[in-house]
Protein backbone atom coordinates (compact mmCIF):
# COMPACT_ATOMS: atom_id res chain seq x y z
CA UNK A 1 0.00 0.00 0.00
CA UNK A 2 2.86 2.38 0.13
CA UNK A 3 2.61 3.31 -3.49
CA UNK A 4 -1.42 4.14 -2.50
CA UNK A 5 -0.11 5.95 0.09
CA UNK A 6 2.20 8.16 -1.93
CA UNK A 7 0.06 8.74 -4.65
CA UNK A 8 -2.44 10.07 -2.08
CA UNK A 9 -0.02 12.71 -0.85
CA UNK A 10 1.07 13.73 -4.25
CA UNK A 11 -2.81 14.95 -5.05
CA UNK A 12 -3.34 16.20 -2.10
CA UNK A 13 0.03 18.61 -2.86
CA UNK A 14 -1.13 19.35 -5.98
CA UNK A 15 -4.41 20.21 -4.78
CA UNK A 16 -2.79 22.52 -2.61
CA UNK A 17 -0.63 24.00 -5.13
CA UNK A 18 -3.13 24.47 -7.77
CA UNK A 19 -5.70 26.44 -4.91
CA UNK A 20 -2.28 28.86 -4.48
CA UNK A 21 -1.47 29.39 -8.31
CA UNK A 22 -5.48 29.66 -8.81
CA UNK A 23 -5.60 32.75 -5.74
CA UNK A 24 -2.19 34.53 -8.08
CA UNK A 25 -4.04 34.17 -11.03
CA UNK A 26 -7.45 35.72 -9.55
CA UNK A 27 -5.51 38.28 -8.31
CA UNK A 28 -4.11 39.72 -11.32
CA UNK A 29 -7.06 39.43 -13.48
CA UNK A 30 -9.08 41.04 -10.74
CA UNK A 31 -6.67 43.75 -10.96
CA UNK A 32 -7.09 43.97 -14.11
CA UNK A 33 -11.03 43.62 -14.35
CA UNK A 34 -10.28 41.33 -16.98
CA UNK A 35 -13.62 39.66 -16.15
CA UNK A 36 -14.47 36.89 -18.96
CA UNK A 37 -10.74 35.77 -18.31
CA UNK A 38 -12.15 35.47 -14.19
CA UNK A 39 -15.11 33.56 -15.09
CA UNK A 40 -13.08 31.02 -17.24
CA UNK A 41 -10.14 30.53 -14.57
CA UNK A 42 -13.07 30.15 -11.76
CA UNK A 43 -14.77 27.36 -13.78
CA UNK A 44 -11.39 25.53 -15.11
CA UNK A 45 -10.08 25.36 -11.62
CA UNK A 46 -13.75 24.26 -10.05
CA UNK A 47 -13.76 21.64 -12.63
CA UNK A 48 -9.77 20.51 -11.97
CA UNK A 49 -10.50 20.76 -8.27
CA UNK A 50 -13.82 18.04 -8.40
CA UNK A 51 -11.42 15.79 -10.70
CA UNK A 52 -9.03 16.14 -8.24
CA UNK A 53 -10.79 15.70 -5.38
CA UNK A 54 -12.56 12.38 -6.91
CA UNK A 55 -9.04 10.77 -7.38
CA UNK A 56 -8.29 10.96 -3.31
CA UNK A 57 -11.55 9.95 -2.73
CA UNK A 58 -11.21 6.76 -4.21
CA UNK A 59 -7.17 6.25 -3.27
CA UNK A 60 -8.82 6.94 0.33
CA UNK A 61 -11.47 4.51 -0.23
CA UNK A 62 -8.74 1.55 -1.52
CA UNK A 63 -6.24 2.49 1.09
CA UNK A 64 -9.27 1.69 3.71
CA UNK A 65 -10.40 -1.46 1.56
CA UNK A 66 -13.70 -0.03 0.87
CA UNK A 67 -12.99 -1.33 -2.81
CA UNK A 68 -9.83 -3.29 -4.34
CA UNK A 69 -9.97 -2.30 -8.26
CA UNK A 70 -7.18 0.07 -8.76
CA UNK A 71 -4.08 -0.92 -11.14
CA UNK A 72 -5.36 -4.70 -11.90
CA UNK A 73 -3.07 -4.15 -15.06
CA UNK A 74 0.53 -3.14 -14.42
CA UNK A 75 2.89 -2.34 -17.52
CA UNK A 76 6.13 -2.25 -16.56
CA UNK A 77 9.34 -0.35 -18.13
CA UNK A 78 6.65 1.25 -20.33
CA UNK A 79 7.32 4.81 -21.49
CA UNK A 80 4.99 4.51 -24.24
CA UNK A 81 1.82 4.33 -22.77
CA UNK A 82 0.84 2.05 -25.61
CA UNK A 83 -0.24 -0.76 -24.40
CA UNK A 84 -1.42 0.91 -21.06
CA UNK A 85 -3.64 3.32 -23.04
CA UNK A 86 -5.35 0.16 -24.75
CA UNK A 87 -5.83 -1.75 -21.72
CA UNK A 88 -7.30 1.24 -20.39
CA UNK A 89 -9.49 1.67 -23.64
CA UNK A 90 -10.82 -1.75 -22.41
CA UNK A 91 -12.04 -0.68 -19.46
CA UNK A 92 -8.88 -2.54 -17.59
CA UNK A 93 -7.96 0.01 -14.53
CA UNK A 94 -3.95 -0.17 -15.74
CA UNK A 95 -0.91 1.52 -15.09
CA UNK A 96 2.69 1.62 -16.51
CA UNK A 97 5.80 2.10 -14.58
CA UNK A 98 9.90 3.29 -15.35
CA UNK A 99 12.23 5.12 -14.02
CA UNK A 100 11.32 7.44 -17.05
CA UNK A 101 8.43 10.17 -17.53
CA UNK A 102 5.98 8.67 -19.79
CA UNK A 103 5.98 10.34 -23.62
CA UNK A 104 1.84 11.03 -23.00
CA UNK A 105 0.90 11.99 -19.60
CA UNK A 106 2.22 14.95 -17.64
CA UNK A 107 3.85 14.08 -14.38
CA UNK A 108 0.92 14.07 -12.23
CA UNK A 109 -0.98 11.56 -13.87
CA UNK A 110 -1.53 8.86 -11.68
CA UNK A 111 -1.41 5.94 -14.70
CA UNK A 112 1.85 6.17 -14.91
CA UNK A 113 4.65 6.20 -11.68
CA UNK A 114 7.84 7.33 -12.15
CA UNK A 115 10.77 4.85 -10.17
CA UNK A 116 12.24 2.01 -9.66
CA UNK A 117 9.71 -1.15 -11.02
CA UNK A 118 10.86 -3.34 -7.68
CA UNK A 119 10.27 -0.77 -5.55
CA UNK A 120 7.20 -0.21 -6.93
CA UNK A 121 6.02 -3.53 -6.97
CA UNK A 122 6.71 -4.17 -3.50
CA UNK A 123 4.59 -1.90 -2.95
CA UNK A 124 1.63 -4.06 -3.09
CA UNK A 125 0.35 -7.54 -1.96
CA UNK A 126 0.89 -10.43 -3.54
CA UNK A 127 -1.54 -11.61 -6.23
CA UNK A 128 -2.78 -7.68 -6.28
CA UNK A 129 -2.72 -8.01 -9.99
CA UNK A 130 -4.43 -9.43 -12.86
CA UNK A 131 -1.67 -8.95 -15.02
CA UNK A 132 1.50 -7.52 -15.30
CA UNK A 133 3.51 -7.11 -18.68
CA UNK A 134 7.04 -6.03 -18.63
CA UNK A 135 9.55 -5.05 -20.96
CA UNK A 136 12.71 -5.23 -19.25
CA UNK A 137 15.74 -2.97 -20.64
CA UNK A 138 17.59 -5.12 -23.53
CA UNK A 139 20.54 -2.96 -23.89
CA UNK A 140 23.09 -6.09 -22.06
CA UNK A 141 20.79 -8.83 -22.83
CA UNK A 142 20.45 -8.90 -26.52
CA UNK A 143 22.43 -11.20 -28.55
CA UNK A 144 23.28 -7.97 -31.16
CA UNK A 145 25.01 -6.99 -28.09
CA UNK A 146 27.10 -9.79 -27.76
CA UNK A 147 30.54 -7.56 -29.18
CA UNK A 148 30.19 -5.36 -26.34
CA UNK A 149 28.37 -7.37 -23.45
CA UNK A 150 29.30 -10.99 -23.96
CA UNK A 151 31.76 -11.96 -20.70
CA UNK A 152 31.23 -8.41 -18.79
CA UNK A 153 29.51 -7.98 -15.34
CA UNK A 154 26.76 -5.92 -17.23
CA UNK A 155 25.58 -8.65 -18.50
CA UNK A 156 25.54 -10.45 -15.43
CA UNK A 157 23.96 -7.76 -13.32
CA UNK A 158 21.06 -7.81 -16.28
CA UNK A 159 20.31 -10.98 -16.07
CA UNK A 160 20.23 -11.51 -12.29
CA UNK A 161 17.73 -7.93 -12.25
CA UNK A 162 15.34 -9.51 -15.07
CA UNK A 163 15.30 -12.67 -13.31
CA UNK A 164 14.68 -11.11 -9.94
CA UNK A 165 11.95 -9.19 -11.55
CA UNK A 166 10.34 -12.34 -13.40
CA UNK A 167 10.16 -14.15 -10.39
CA UNK A 168 9.03 -11.15 -8.33
CA UNK A 169 5.88 -10.22 -11.16
CA UNK A 170 4.96 -13.96 -10.54
CA UNK A 171 4.58 -13.11 -6.91
CA UNK A 172 2.52 -10.18 -7.29
CA UNK A 173 0.08 -11.01 -10.43
CA UNK A 174 -1.73 -14.17 -11.38
CA UNK A 175 -0.30 -13.34 -15.01
CA UNK A 176 2.91 -12.28 -15.97
CA UNK A 177 4.30 -12.03 -19.89
CA UNK A 178 8.36 -10.62 -20.35
CA UNK A 179 8.97 -9.26 -24.09
CA UNK A 180 12.33 -9.02 -24.73
CA UNK A 181 14.52 -9.35 -28.15
CA UNK A 182 17.03 -12.67 -29.08
CA UNK A 183 19.22 -12.57 -26.16
CA UNK A 184 20.45 -14.63 -22.75
CA UNK A 185 17.83 -14.97 -20.74
CA UNK A 186 17.20 -18.43 -21.54
CA UNK A 187 20.84 -19.02 -19.25
CA UNK A 188 18.73 -17.39 -16.46
CA UNK A 189 15.66 -19.66 -14.21
CA UNK A 190 13.38 -18.18 -16.29
CA UNK A 191 14.06 -20.40 -19.29
CA UNK A 192 13.78 -20.43 -22.45
CA UNK A 193 10.77 -17.98 -24.71
CA UNK A 194 7.46 -19.23 -24.32
CA UNK A 195 7.21 -18.13 -28.06
CA UNK A 196 9.48 -15.94 -30.43
CA UNK A 197 6.53 -13.30 -32.71
CA UNK A 198 7.33 -11.23 -35.70
CA UNK A 199 5.63 -7.69 -36.43
CA UNK A 200 5.04 -9.19 -39.61
CA UNK A 201 3.08 -11.56 -38.36
CA UNK A 202 0.66 -8.76 -36.79
CA UNK A 203 0.25 -6.41 -40.18
CA UNK A 204 3.52 -4.49 -39.78
CA UNK A 205 5.79 -5.14 -42.42
CA UNK A 206 8.78 -4.71 -40.49
CA UNK A 207 11.26 -7.81 -38.89
CA UNK A 208 12.21 -7.74 -35.61
CA UNK A 209 12.40 -10.94 -33.69
CA UNK A 210 10.79 -10.99 -30.57
CA UNK A 211 10.86 -13.18 -27.45
CA UNK A 212 7.64 -13.92 -25.23
CA UNK A 213 7.66 -15.25 -21.92
CA UNK A 214 4.42 -16.28 -20.73
CA UNK A 215 3.22 -17.08 -17.27
CA UNK A 216 -0.30 -18.60 -16.65
CA UNK A 217 -0.85 -17.19 -20.34
CA UNK A 218 -1.78 -18.62 -23.87
CA UNK A 219 0.60 -18.09 -26.80
CA UNK A 220 -0.20 -14.82 -28.95
CA UNK A 221 -1.84 -15.66 -32.17
CA UNK A 222 -1.27 -13.83 -35.31
CA UNK A 223 -3.30 -11.72 -36.73
CA UNK A 224 -2.36 -10.64 -39.88
CA UNK A 225 0.78 -12.45 -41.62
CA UNK A 226 2.23 -10.41 -44.23
CA UNK A 227 4.60 -11.87 -47.20
CA UNK A 228 7.81 -10.88 -47.74
CA UNK A 229 7.98 -8.20 -50.09
CA UNK A 230 9.26 -8.40 -53.91
CA UNK A 231 13.03 -6.55 -52.53
CA UNK A 232 13.65 -9.66 -49.89
CA UNK A 233 13.87 -7.22 -46.80
CA UNK A 234 11.38 -5.66 -44.76
CA UNK A 235 10.84 -1.66 -44.08
CA UNK A 236 12.68 -1.50 -41.16
CA UNK A 237 16.01 -3.61 -42.90
CA UNK A 238 18.73 -2.58 -45.57
CA UNK A 239 19.31 -4.98 -48.33
CA UNK A 240 21.35 -7.27 -46.15
CA UNK A 241 18.93 -7.31 -43.67
CA UNK A 242 20.66 -5.21 -40.92
CA UNK A 243 18.40 -2.39 -39.49
CA UNK A 244 18.72 1.23 -40.96
CA UNK A 245 17.60 3.10 -37.92
CA UNK A 246 20.70 5.33 -38.28
CA UNK A 247 22.31 6.14 -34.95
CA UNK A 248 20.72 8.61 -32.23
CA UNK A 249 20.24 9.61 -28.69
CA UNK A 250 16.92 8.35 -28.97
CA UNK A 251 17.41 5.38 -31.49
CA UNK A 252 16.88 2.52 -27.91
CA UNK A 253 13.52 4.12 -27.60
CA UNK A 254 12.31 4.12 -30.73
CA UNK A 255 13.15 0.67 -31.28
CA UNK A 256 11.99 -0.45 -28.09
CA UNK A 257 8.28 1.28 -28.50
CA UNK A 258 5.65 -1.79 -28.51
CA UNK A 259 4.23 -2.30 -32.28
CA UNK A 260 0.67 -1.73 -32.34
CA UNK A 261 -0.28 -4.45 -34.62
CA UNK A 262 1.03 -6.49 -31.71
CA UNK A 263 0.18 -4.64 -28.96
CA UNK A 264 -3.84 -4.94 -29.89
CA UNK A 265 -3.63 -8.38 -30.23
CA UNK A 266 -1.60 -8.88 -26.64
CA UNK A 267 -4.53 -6.56 -25.29
CA UNK A 268 -7.41 -8.29 -27.32
CA UNK A 269 -6.19 -12.06 -26.58
CA UNK A 270 -5.33 -11.63 -23.14
CA UNK A 271 -8.42 -8.92 -22.53
CA UNK A 272 -10.48 -12.67 -22.82
CA UNK A 273 -8.85 -14.48 -19.89
CA UNK A 274 -8.68 -11.19 -17.61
Amino acid sequence: MSVLKDELRKLEKNKHLAYIKFKEERSKLFEAGDWDALDRLQFEFKADEIEIERQIEKLEDIIAGNIDDWAKVAIICETSGTLRELFREAGHETISCDVLPADDLSPNDRHHWQGDAVKFLEGFEDGHFSLIIAHPPCQYLAVSGNAHHANTENRANAMKWTEDLWHLCKRKAKRVAFENPVGVLGHTSMGRATQYIQPWQFGEPESKKTGLWLHNLPAVEPTCVLPLPECGYWDNQTPSGQNKLGPSPDRWKIRSKTYMGIALAIRDQFSKIL
